[in-house]
């Protein structure tokens, strides 16, 4: 066996896991890699904002949500017009229950001339925001 198959053999290293939760670990580690690496790209380069992004989208997913804020607040602030970056920090907000910030920034977004209306409805990221009255009364006033 060459040290590259063995290296990539997780069967030989974790013989009495099942494969789902070998899978489970790949993606944890490979989230946490990530983390990492693009925390280090942003060291070098502040403003990259598709490092930005990923960083976000992987810190939201560790439950990392005050984190992912913080992030998504710098994507706003280099693209203050950019409809999916107020999108993902109205969910930020809701994530972290404040529940004013979240509406605001949605309500930029829409603005903005973010349109995914039907999705809005269901992303979980806004389950907070959705149970406030004024989120429905949000979306009548763009005729939703």
């Amino acid at each position: 066996m060459s040290e590259f198959e063995e290296i990539g053999s997780t069967d030989s290293q974790m013989p009495d896991m099942p494969s789902s939760l070998i899978r489970q670990y790949n993606r944890e580690s490979q989230v946490d890699f990530e983390i990492d690496f693009y925390r280090n790209v942003l060291e070098r380069d502040p403003h990259f904002v598709e490092a930005l992004k990923v960083l976000a989208t992987n810190l939201s997913a560790k439950g990392l949500h005050d984190e992912s804020l913080e992030v998504d607040q710098r994507l706003v602030r280099l693209r203050p017009d950019d409809k999916v970056a107020l999108y993902n920090l109205a969910c930020s907000y809701s994530m972290v229950s404040m529940i004013d910030s979240s509406l605001d920034s949605l309500k930029r977004a829409i603005d903005s001339g973010y349109s995914e209306f039907e999705y809005m409805q269901q992303d979980a990221d806004l389950e907070l925001t959705r149970r406030d009255p004024r989120f429905r009364e949000l979306l009548a006033h763009y005729g939703v």
